[in-house]
């Protein structure tokens, strides 16, 4: 586990900035009860009481996947593991959690429907869907989660009942500053460049834009990497991104997609602190 300290100005309920100021610590975590990530990222991090979980998919961490598991017996693993990490969230911050944001990752449309049944059956109303090409590991399901710590006694809000998947929260504490959202897509890239480089290459661009809008790569909280011909860049993916994250890591979801703008074979959008 790793931490950083940092501070902002805010001022809820009409607070003026000097009377308010408060320290927000950046934490990252690893649940035992998941399945391991599949490259250099944490299960879940903490930036006050946000709560940003890396994409979580159907894997049971006591045997090996079988591509071939029917999609609902997916859909239940998928749910389980996301309930194992809140609750890991849950257990060691003394709160309850509300989420923000779900959104499904599906590589065959032909399963919206099953898993928008599977999902009411659960919890609530689905959430956003979006079918794409390839997810890591052969899996056909994967949801991506952003949540919201609520502390008991530690935010001036009485905890709720953790939140169904897919929920929205209403609340807002003064632990969760506005973020920095950037991305790498729109980007000119000459061609005859291998995945390393336009990788490095997507790595300073996603450096330069936090920093242009007042953060830096050691605030990021959540990436999202999108990927042409999955399998076949895979590794060089996970090689080209290992230990670009100072700790504490964002959390991570990539996500195979059929194309991109000329000569890309990946982009990076991520959410960031401010400096």
């Amino acid at each position: 586990m790793g931490y950083r300290t940092v501070r902002f100005d805010s001022h809820p309920r009409g607070r003026s900035r000097l009377e308010m100021k408060t320290a927000v610590v950046h934490q990252e975590f690893d649940v035992e009860e998941a399945p391991p990530p599949h490259g250099d990222y944490p299960h879940y991090c903490v930036y006050g009481d946000w709560l940003f979980l890396s994409g979580v998919g159907p894997r049971n961490p006591k045997m090996p996947f079988d591509p071939s598991q029917p999609f609902h017996e997916q859909c239940d693993m998928v749910f389980a593991n996301v309930e194992h990490i809140l609750s890991d969230a849950q257990s060691r911050h003394h709160a309850d959690t509300n989420l923000i944001e779900v959104e499904a990752y599906l590589t065959d449309p032909a399963n919206r429907q099953h898993f928008n049944d599977l999902y009411r059956e659960r919890f609530s109303e689905p959430p956003h869907v979006v079918c794409v090409a390839a997810l890591p590991g052969e899996i056909a399901i994967e949801l991506k989660v952003v949540g919201q710590l609520l502390r008991f006694g530690g935010n001036g809000q009485e905890p709720v009942s953790r939140a169904a998947l897919g929920d929205r929260v209403v609340k807002r504490s003064r632990e969760r500053p506005p973020l920095v959202r950037v991305s790498t897509e729109r980007q000119e890239v000459e061609s005859g460049l291998d995945f390393q480089q336009q990788f490095d290459r997507a790595f300073a661009v996603l450096g330069a834009r936090l920093e242009d809008n007042g953060s830096q790569i050691s605030n990021v909280l959540d990436v999202e990497v999108f990927l042409t011909n999955f399998s076949e860049n895979w590794e060089s993916y996970n090689k080209a991104y290992e230990g670009r994250f100072p700790r504490p890591r964002p959390a991570r979801t990539t996500i195979g997609v059929r194309g991109l703008p000329p000569n890309l074979s990946m982009t990076i959008s991520a959410r960031a602190y401010p400096v």
